[in-house]
């Protein structure tokens, strides 16, 4: 469930993704969502920056992996 901005954007992109007419509902796959709203909300520099800060995490004092 998308809330605030990204059910905003979600629905603009359904009325962007129409049949020219304005008709129908959008013929979007799951891997077509996914792609469209990882480029809107996760850019590449900011995926490989968490990517790279996930790597680098170490375990202090009492802290346990679970």
């Amino acid at each position: 469930m998308l809330r605030d901005e990204a059910d905003y954007w979600w629905r603009t992109m359904q009325r962007i993704l129409l049949d020219p007419e304005g008709h129908g509902t959008p013929n979007i796959t799951w891997a077509q969502f996914k792609e469209l709203f990882y480029a809107k909300y996760f850019s590449l520099f900011k995926k490989k920056e968490k990517g790279w800060e996930f790597m680098n995490l170490k375990q202090v004092g009492y802290m346990t992996i679970a």
